[in-house]
This record gives structure tokens, sequence and C-alpha cells, in this order.
């Protein structure tokens, strides 16, 4: 009797054997799968160079929609960011007064500018950071999947050379 697969392991470490290869089979979809795609369990379907499910964008990040997920980070980023910096100069503003101009009407508005200009700035600056991520991601030719791989492989010791990281131009 021959012996199936165990399709949870099966996916991630195929393609760095021979990243040519394409007979690899989706044992979700019962269908062919192209090198570095994966299956999204959320989604139900395979997605060629699956990055990870997004539930901010209700899909998963690929191949397809990679660009979108980066300028999705970089608008939301500087969005939040821009009213840190508005509420950064108002709350300067209202902290070199003297005590007796500032109005007692003021001090709650004043609070709630210094406590909403640390979540814009905190949530911004973690979209920035995760920007920044993603572009060291982009420059290497990799997606998050594959580097968890990459990640575990150096754990083990193991070296190789990743197939699909031609150079920082070409990539």
């Amino acid at each position: 009797r021959k012996e199936e697969k165990d399709p949870a392991h099966e996916p991630i470490y195929y393609f760095l054997q021979d990243p040519r290869k394409t007979d690899r089979r989706c044992y979700e979809c019962d269908c062919d799968k192209p090198p570095r795609a994966h299956h999204c369990s959320r989604c139900g379907r395979c997605v060629e160079r699956m990055h990870h499910h997004c539930p901010w964008l209700a899909s998963c990040v690929g191949y397809r929609n990679h660009k979108y997920f980066l300028l999705f980070l970089v608008y939301a980023g500087l969005a939040l960011v821009y009213p840190m910096f508005v509420g950064y100069s108002w709350i300067i503003s209202r902290a070199l007064l003297p005590l007796e101009e500032r109005l007692p009407a003021t001090i709650p508005n004043f609070w709630l500018t210094v406590v909403m200009t640390w979540i814009c700035g905190s949530w911004g600056g973690t979209l920035l950071m995760q920007f920044s991520w993603e572009t060291w991601l982009m420059i290497n030719n990799t997606t998050f999947v594959e580097f968890l791989v990459r990640r575990s492989l150096y754990n083990q010791r193991v070296l190789f050379t990743w197939p699909f990281d031609f150079s920082l131009i070409e990539n």
C-alpha cells in the first residue's frame, strides 16, 4: 500500500529542494500548486507567493496584491503620524503658555489631546515599522512564511542558498 505524505509538513520545505519542481499538489484544494504557493486555511484556496492572511484586508496578501498591502501600510501609518505631529504641536503651544492664560475649560481638552497624540503616534509608528520590515522582506525576495522556514533552518544550523534571492536590483 502506498503511504500518503503528511500535508501539514510537505508544502513548506518542498521548494527548498528544487524550486523548479512543479509536481506539487495541494491536499486541501486537490489541485497542482506552483512553486512558492501555500494554502490559506481561512480563505480556503491556494495563494501564489502567500505572505499572510490579513484580517484588515479580509484576504490573503500574496503575489497579486502585495503592492496594495504595502500602500495600505504607508497610507495608514502616515494618516496616524500626521495627527500625532499636529497634536504634539498643539500640546507644546499650550504647555508654553503661562498658567494664568490657560483656561480651565481647556484642561480636559489638553489631556484628551495628549492621549490621542500618544495613541496615534504608537499605532502610526507600529505601521511604519511594519512597512520597513515588509520592505526588508521585499528586498530579499521572500515572504513571511518563507522567512519562518529560513529562520527555522538557520536555527537547525542548515546551510543553504536562498534560490529566489537574485540581487537587490533584480528582486
